[in-house]
Formats: C-alpha cells, sequence, structure tokens
C-alpha cells in the first residue's frame, strides 16, 4: 500500500505536506513556520527604517497583522508542545 502525500496551503501561504499514514507531531514544519514569520517582521522592520519618517497608517497595520500572526504561531507553538509534555507525562504516570 502506498502512502498518499496531499499538500496544503494556509490562507498566508505557508504549505503543508502530510502523508496519509502518518501519525505524530511535525516539529520541523512548525518552527519553519515561525522561521518565515520572523523573518517578515525583520523585513517589515526594515522596510519601515528605510522609509524613515514618512511610516503611513497602512504599514503600521500590515506590521500589527504581521506581528498578530507571529504571536498566534507562537502560542501555537508553546500550546502544542505542553498538551505533548502532559500527554507523555500522563502516560508515564499510569504505567506502573
Amino acid at each position: 500500500m502506498s502512502d498518499i502525500v496531499n499538500t496544503t496551503t494556509t490562507p498566508y501561504g505557508f504549505g503543508t505536506e502530510y502523508t496519509g499514514n502518518k501519525q505524530g507531531i511535525e516539529y520541523k514544519q512548525l518552527t519553519e513556520m515561525i522561521d518565515q514569520n520572523v523573518n517578515s517582521v525583520k523585513a517589515k522592520l526594515a522596510s519601515i527604517k528605510d522609509a524613515g519618517s514618512s511610516v503611513s497608517i497602512g504599514n503600521m497595520f500590515d506590521m500589527q497583522l504581521i506581528m498578530n500572526r507571529l504571536s498566534q504561531f507562537s502560542e501555537m507553538s508553546t500550546a502544542l508542545m505542553s498538551a505533548a509534555n502532559s500527554t507523555a507525562t500522563s502516560v508515564a504516570r499510569n504505567i506502573k
């Protein structure tokens, strides 16, 4: 039986690829998404710095959106790691 590979794209353009029979958490993809968001923040900060004192309201809203997205990805990764830790602890506690 061959594994089926499905590719989806999130609204923000981050592609995720997974195999139909695979189980577990892909930490590498999670860290890559966070790294992409950090790079977006750095690029936006550089463009605001280059604009000098002529920063528009649109740029500020765009920066707020990018920071909000980064915050959500960071919170998601923290919650995911916490849930995985809680599950492993519970399993270890119940094995006696």
